[in-house]
Parts: C-alpha cells; structure tokens; sequence
C-alpha cells in the first residue's frame, strides 16, 4: 500500500508537470507580436554639393544611398567608419552638424528598446515633400514618399535624410526597407488649366460663380446678379478623405514649386500642414475637382481675368486650385 501511494504521487507529479509545459507552450504560442509603430525623428533636404556626409559625398557621382535597420550602437558607429560617416569622426569638418548631432544622441540605453532605419537618398531630381507612410509586411518595412507630380522635376540634385525610431521588437526580423514614391496628384491653377485646356470656358465661369457666392464679378462694377445658369455640382460633395488629399497635394506643390517654395519656406522651417487648410469643394469639370483653399499668409486680394471670366479673390489668403488624381 505504502508504495501505491508513491506511484499515485509520482503520476500526479507527472501530471501537472505535464499540464504546466503544455500550459506554457500554449501560452507563448498566443502571445501577441509586438505592435509596430515609428516616429520620423529626422527629415531634412540638401541642394546640391551642400550635403553633411564628409569626403566620401564630396561628389554626387561618389554619394551612394543608405537605407537600412540599425539596432546597436556598435552597429551605427560601425556604419560610419565603412560608408565615411563623419557622424563620430571629431576631426572631420561635419562632425558638428544637426545631422550628425542627432546620430549621437543615440546611445545604448536607447537600443535597448528601439532601432532606428535610416535613409541617406542621394542626388535625386525631385524634392521629395514627406514621408506618407510606414509600414511593416512581414520581413519588410515599406517607407512610403509623396512628392509633387514628376512634372515638376528640380533643376539640383538634392539629398535627403530621415530618421525613423522604431519599436525593436516589432521589426526584430526585419531584413528590408523599401521605399517608394507616389504623387498626391495634380495640382493646376484656373488660368493653367483653361489655357491648356483642361476645362471649358463655361467650366471656368461655373467655377468662379460658385467661388464667389453664387454670383458673377465684373471689373469695374463689382459683384453682378446676371441670369447666367451655372453647371450642375456633381457629385453634390466630396468626402473627407478626399478633401486631405487635396489638402496634401497642395502643400506638395506650395513647398516644391508654389509661393513657399518662391519664398524660401520648407517643411522643415514652418509649421504649415493641412489642418492650417480651409477647403471648400466648387464641383467637378472634366475630371478635375475645383475647390477653393484658405491658408493664412498666401497672396494679395485681386483680380484675374481669364478668357473673360473675372475671378475677384478678395481675401489674401485665399485661391483656387483644380486637383486630379494620378495613377
């Protein structure tokens, strides 16, 4: 009897042992992968040969782009030394700049929880105008860039720079990072637009009757009720998602080509983003949707006559763009 009662109490052991493992196994088997999520820490643009990369990017045509994971400091410091980095070199002439200030502040207690992905894009034509999106498939991370449209090309080749802080263990097997650029569209201007013609004369004179309150302008007398019968807004609204891309494409081309670009504003320097935009939708012509835009600081009242069709913008922060998506 005595050694029943050590076989039960060694097969009970067994037992729970074995539902203890198992409880475990099942355990791990459901926990849940760390949630991915990043901050961009760094974005800064650099026209021409004015690029904080040291000797080795003294010539475009020497410059090579860097896109990648970093996940220690030995690994970042290591970086350096092969792609000539003058991130932690005292010596070299870079040593001091934003950009490599910002590499350093990267220490050990800050890889213990976090990597960072950095993109050094050499000598592209086109001022990419920010990051969209982040995202994480699998063994990838796909950084996705919007710019204008790739009508409008720069002249000078520019470098950019990012810095994204990332969750470590989310993107632990990581082994990509892509990029790619998208357009958020065409941006025109009504004078472009109808002398190209992209939309008709009575397109024109619907969009600058709905722009200014159901009514007609005529230089010289003002505001006019006149019998003309504009065309119908169809669709009658636009969504809000929609309004933000707009909204975006806008800022693209405000900073890439447009009035801040003419006055030296980027978005680095100021604060401008879409939530500073007030839209107002005016319809849809032949594909294009017509909206009005309000943006503090943008213009000066006047008065634009354009085959015949006077349009009276009489706030100074206010203007009309015509906007096309773009495949």
């Amino acid at each position: 009897m005595k050694r029943k009662g050590i076989v039960w109490i060694t097969l009970t052991i067994l037992v729970a042992t074995m539902f203890t493992i198992t409880a475990c196994t099942e355990k791990n088997q459901d926990e849940v992968p760390a949630e991915f999520s990043y901050k961009i820490a760094y974005a800064e643009s650099f026209l021409g040969m004015d690029i904080p990369f040291g000797a080795a990017y003294a010539s475009m045509d020497n410059g090579e782009d860097f896109i990648g994971k970093i996940d220690s400091l030995n690994a970042l410091k290591q970086l350096s030394i092969d792609k000539g980095y003058p991130f932690f070199d005292e010596n070299n002439e870079d040593y001091s700049t934003s950009l490599a200030s910002k590499i350093r502040s990267y220490d050990e207690n800050y890889f213990v929880d976090s990597s960072l992905i950095l993109m050094f894009i050499v000598g592209k034509k086109f001022d990419v105008a920010r990051i969209e999106d982040v995202v994480l498939k699998d063994s990838v991370i796909e950084v996705t860039f919007t710019r204008p449209d790739i009508v409008y090309e720069s002249d000078d080749l520019t470098t950019y720079a990012y810095i994204l802080e990332v969750n470590k263990a989310a993107v632990e097997g990581v082994t990509e990072v892509k990029t790619e650029y998208i357009s958020d569209g065409i941006v025109v201007s009504p004078e472009q637009a109808y002398e190209e013609g992209l939309i008709s004369q009575n397109e024109l004179r619907s969009i600058a009757y709905y722009f200014q309150g159901n009514r007609e302008y005529v230089v010289g007398e003002g505001y006019v009720n006149s019998q003309y019968e504009p065309l119908d807004i169809v669709p009658e609204s636009i969504d809000t998602h929609t309004e933000n891309i707009i909204k975006r494409a806008y800022l693209d081309y405000f900073f890439a080509v447009g009035i801040g670009f003419e006055q030296g504003l980027t978005r680095q320097n100021t604060s401008l983003s879409e939530s500073d935009i007030s839209l107002r939708y005016l319809g849809t012509y032949s594909g294009y949707i017509a909206a009005s835009i309000e943006m503090g600081g943008l213009g000066v009242p006047h008065v634009t006559t354009i085959g015949g069709i006077s349009i009276n913008y009489p706030q100074s922060n206010s203007t009309i763009v015509l906007w096309k998506k773009t495949i």
